[in-house]
């Protein structure tokens, strides 16, 4: 990498040089084995290769013999070739002037150094607008630096292999030596380059010129080229500066205006300082929040199929932490499928703002994700319950006609969730074959639910813990391994123990009439089902 970022070693050799030289191909020769283990994009599938047996696969048929090569011809022209006969010095430089082959190799890093720049703008977009402006800028500055840098390569190189008696390292060496009678090292005329460079994007002068007909020409096209890159990086800093200035006069504008209401009304200082904190913060959770689907226009243009898989991955995970739907997953995995495609959406709010307030009707169950929540009752309003990740609310509403009994405010910059709506769940259970289960789950629930509380009316929001989910489960778990254990086995037989012990399980548990009447029809009927395929 190097070498072909700084070409001193065109020049005369010297100890510095033969060291920068002994590093660079140090540095390729990491490279050549680290590159049997650097993942490529397949363009076929679109993902990522990252076995092993593909890399090097790849890499052999590609890379592998030139890096070599250049390896080899580094390892000559380092240790079995001297500088000390003209024959020997011009061969190499021959071999040198090969290995600006591996500039070949090195678009591919510019292509992952412009796929990095295009993931710093997006994520730009939901940082605070001060720090994506200052970003801008700096990326820009970054990468006016970095042509500066190629271009005062390339220029010092001009400057080096050419055959002319005179060119602009021999006129400023011998410059040196008449003004400070001492002789500059390569670093310096490095920078003398990359200062010559930044003088062709930028209206200045330096005491370095061209002397001879390359340089001319080359001088040329720099400063062709210079004006184009100057005129576009000048007006997007520009760009970038004047769209900071306009919305900072916007928000300092509204600022102006509140102050200026809260004092013309009188309103108290401990209301106003709560007044101008909410809209300082949801401000910054405007700009911090989370990236929620409906704020991604084209992806709800996505074909169908394509569609429901991009749900499906991001809904199992979000309905997997309920227990009852993480166990359907494995009795009925389409129906929470099409939860994850009817039933489940995603939202986010910000500060200060109300889920859902105290006398709404209840129509989803919500599951957060990040961010905090208050949840505060009607008949204590003072004191509030926090809501944290991976913690739930409004269950109840799934299985029952609910009314919600408090509020439920954001009390983070933003919160993230996602809500199972009731009236879709209801939809997607009431055609599938597990819907007794669900059943006996809601009525259980109810039935813990009024044994805490008493009446309906006296319940929380929050009610539904992991614990009152697996409690509720375990006896559930035990009916339908009942059930399964009808069907016959790996030996043909019915196992009429595990069936006793479920049956023993749910008598202990106190269920109703009805609750013995549903489970012997669904014996009845998976006993018929039976029946009827062993009799075909």
């Amino acid at each position: 990498m190097l070498d072909t970022s700084i070409p001193v070693g065109l020049c005369q050799a010297s100890a510095d040089q033969a060291s920068l030289r002994l590093i660079s191909s140090g540095v390729w020769l990491v490279d050549l084995f680290v590159s049997f283990f650097r993942g490529y994009l397949d363009v076929r599938t679109g993902f990522v290769e990252m076995r092993f047996r593909r890399i090097a696969r790849n890499y052999v048929t590609h890379w592998f013999m030139a890096d070599l090569s250049m390896i080899v011809l580094d390892a000559a022209s380092l240790f079995f070739m001297e500088d000390d006969t003209v024959d020997a010095l011009t061969l190499l430089r021959l071999l040198r002037n090969l290995r600006l082959l591996r500039l070949l190799k090195m678009s591919g890093r510019f292509t992952i150094l412009r796929e990095l720049f295009f993931t710093l703008e997006f994520e730009m977009e939901w940082t605070s607008v001060h720090f994506a402006t200052f970003a801008g800028v700096l990326q820009h500055l970054g990468v006016i630096a970095l042509l500066c840098h190629f271009v005062g390569c390339a220029w010092y190189a001009l400057g080096g292999i050419t055959s002319a008696e005179i060119t602009w390292v021999k006129a400023h060496a011998a410059f040196r030596g008449e003004e400070f009678s001492n002789s500059a090292g390569w670093f310096y005329f490095y920078m003398t380059s990359v200062q010559w460079a930044l003088t062709q994007f930028t209206p200045a002068a330096m005491d370095v010129s061209a002397v001879n007909t390359p340089e001319r020409i080359f001088s040329v096209v720099v400063c062709m080229a210079g004006l184009i890159a100057f005129s576009f990086f000048l007006g997007t800093i520009n760009q970038s500066f004047s769209k900071l200035r306009s919305l900072t006069a916007q928000e300092t504008r509204q600022n102006q205006l509140v102050r200026r209401y809260v004092g013309d009304k009188r309103v108290s200082a401990d209301l106003s300082r709560e007044v101008l904190a909410c809209i300082r913060q949801r401000g910054l959770g405007k700009a911090t929040g989370k990236v929620v689907f409906s704020d991604i226009k084209v992806l709800q243009s996505l074909p169908g199929n394509l569609l429901c898989r991009l749900q499906e991955e991001v809904g199992f995970p979000v309905l997997e932490q309920h227990g009852v739907f993480k166990y359907l997953t494995y009795l009925s995995l389409a129906d929470v499928a099409r939860m994850c495609h009817k039933a489940l959406r995603e939202s986010s709010i910000i500060y200060g703002e109300d889920l859902f307030q105290s006398g709404m009707p209840g129509t989803a169950m919500y599951l957060m994700q990040s961010g905090r929540m208050h949840y505060s009752w009607d008949q204590a309003p003072q004191v509030y319950e926090s809501v944290l990740p991976e913690q739930r609310a409004c269950e109840a509403s799934l299985w029952i006609s609910w009314e919600h009994r408090g509020r439920m405010t954001c009390a983070d910059q933003s919160a993230h969730f996602f809500q199972v709506d009731a009236s879709a769940l209801h939809k997607i259970m009431g055609r599938s074959e597990q819907r007794d289960l669900l059943a006996m789950y809601a009525k259980t629930f109810v039935k813990t639910l009024l044994e805490q509380y008493g009446t309906i009316d006296e319940a929380s929001d929050l009610y539904g813990d992991d614990e009152v989910v697996a409690k509720i489960l375990t006896p559930i778990r035990s009916w339908q391994a009942g059930i399964m254990s009808f069907m016959p086995g790996a030996s043909g037989t019915v196992q009429l123990r595990a069936c006793f012990l479920a049956w023993k399980t749910f008598v202990r548990d106190g269920s109703g009439r009805e609750g013995h009447a549903q489970w012997f029809g669904r014996l009845a009927n998976k006993l018929g089902e039976l029946g009827g395929r062993q009799s075909s």
